[in-house]
């Protein structure tokens, strides 16, 4: 099977975006440059992405076929140009013209793909121009394992940060107020297909609680573990993640004194909960999210906290608590 020359190349690209068109002016131009070497089993294909004042990183694909890598090569480049471009399985184009082989002076022929000359990329606004650079077989340049990317799958890396809020319903209600950090990563298939796993931890403190006598308040500080298994897509920029996830720490819980509680004391307990949540993703760009969650808790443990002189139950962890958050991520 041949494989797909520069004309096919950018072919696939147009196809995932309709905001991209050719023009002929390199002036300020971004740059992809784009190279495809085969071999006896494995075909290898590289993408960097060069701007007027910096050379991105190169990524690296590899698939089992030249066409294979080509076709996985258009879509980063497509989602490079223009993060709203599609990443739908492309329906099957005619195969396009073998390209003719290199002959030198003597008249033996080069083997390998014909090296194209530049062409030019400018996407309507608000995308990017680029000057894609197709060619055949480059000497290589070592790349870091971890920068490497299958033609079946791509890794992100998201880091972010969330305030929210949390309520123990109850006589006693308390109201929490939380902030937290978290990292997460993301494998995003060409299907769709985009499962995530976050490490988070998380701390609340509570309001001042006043039950009959004396006062009180809670804090917590747990680290969480999230598994979000799919992404509905709601548009080009909304994503909906149905998560479930777990959750370790410390509670801990402070008597306040006052007239009728002479002696307040503190008290700490471990805290252990699932939880399930739905979380809202808003892309801004191609690097910053907007993000907003609810779900429930289902602590483990449900302690209850007690003056003892005189008798008084401050309050109960309950069975289910509901939790709200909002906060933002960068994915490198």
């Amino acid at each position: 099977m041949g494989c797909p020359n520069r004309d096919a190349f950018l072919r696939q690209i147009q196809r995932r975006s309709s905001k991209v068109q050719f023009v002929s002016d390199p002036a300020g131009a971004h740059v992809l440059i784009v190279s495809v070497e085969t071999g006896d089993k494995v075909a290898t294909g590289r993408l960097t992405l060069q701007s007027a004042s910096e050379l991105g990183t190169p990524r690296e694909v590899l698939g089992g076929s030249c066409k294979e890598v080509v076709s996985a090569l258009a879509l980063i480049a497509a989602l490079a140009i223009d993060p709203e471009a599609s990443t739908a399985t492309l329906a099957p184009a005619p195969e396009p013209e073998p390209s003719p082989p290199i002959v030198d002076e003597q008249g033996s022929a080069a083997v390998g793909a014909a090296v194209a000359p530049p062409a030019l990329v400018a996407p309507q606004a608000p995308a990017r121009t680029v000057s894609p650079r197709f060619s055949g077989s480059p000497a290589r340049t070592p790349v870091p394992r971890a920068q490497r990317a299958s033609a079946a799958y791509q890794f992100a890396t998201l880091v972010g940060a969330q305030i929210g809020s949390s309520l123990w319903p109850g006589p006693n209600p308390v109201y929490f107020a939380s902030a937290g950090a978290y990292v997460e990563q993301e494998l995003r298939y060409r299907d769709g297909w985009a499962p995530r796993v976050r490490l988070g931890v998380i701390h609340d403190e509570s309001f001042e609680v006043h039950p009959a006598a004396g006062a009180a308040r809670f804090r917590r500080t747990a680290l969480t573990l999230d598994l979000c298994p799919v992404e509905l897509q709601i548009s080009r920029r909304l994503g909906l993640h149905p998560c479930a996830g777990a959750e370790g720490g410390v509670l801990g819980a402070e008597g306040i004194g006052d007239a009728s509680v002479t002696h307040a004391q503190s008290s700490s307990r471990g805290w252990w909960a699932l939880r399930q949540l739905l979380r809202f993703n808003l892309a801004l760009g191609n690097h910053w999210f907007f993000e907003l969650e609810a779900g429930l808790r289902e602590a483990l443990r449900h302690d209850t906290f007690v003056f003892h002189q005189p008798s008084v139950e401050i309050a109960r962890v309950p069975v289910l608590e509901p939790f709200v958050a909002l906060g933002g991520a960068y994915r490198f």
